[in-house]
């Protein structure tokens, strides 16, 4: 999609030369950007500002629950949220999350999602707290008693479980 043409912004310059440079950078910008209507233009975040109004914009929509939300407004989150991935990555320095390759990556995951901390994991495991240690720092295999107690606790897929077993 053709916004404007940089003869366009050359011209305007002309008359309003304190305005060229911002206007060129906006210009190099949307050159590289593969818009298909102007609702994908206003996708890109610039700032921090911009950043945290579309992240209400984005928990609005996802506290209303996908099953909710009608064919427009998933549109619009998924292009919010390209939009947003791509500003915390770029700007903020985060990285994305790779999924878990290990039982005990998975497990280090649930225990942060659930604030939990190894301590309490061995005591609702019914395990010893160097058991659980000795486990996921590969010093010591998982156990059935193990697995079958993260697999209920923390909700991890039995078939990741056994599979990394």
């Amino acid at each position: 999609m053709v916004v404007i043409s940089r003869a366009i912004i050359v011209q305007f310059s002309e008359k309003h030369p304190d305005a060229f440079s911002a206007l060129l950078k906006w210009y190099e910008i949307t050159k590289e950007s593969n818009w298909k209507d102007f609702s994908e233009m206003k996708q890109k975040i610039n700032s921090k500002k911009e950043y945290h109004e579309t992240m209400v914009v984005v928990y609005d929509l996802m506290n209303k629950g996908e099953k909710n939300l009608s064919q427009k407004e998933l549109k619009q989150l998924s292009q919010l949220s390209v939009a947003v991935e791509k500003y915390e990555v770029d700007v903020l320095g985060l990285k994305t999350l790779k999924p878990p390759k290990s039982i005990t990556e998975i497990v280090e995951l649930k225990l942060f999602e659930h604030k939990m901390t190894q301590a309490k994991l061995a005591e609702e495991l019914g395990l010893g707290k160097s058991k659980v240690s000795e486990i996921l720092s590969g010093k010591r295999k998982p156990d059935l008693v193990f697995l079958k107690g993260v697999h209920k606790l923390l909700k991890i897929d039995a078939g990741f479980l056994l599979e990394h077993a």
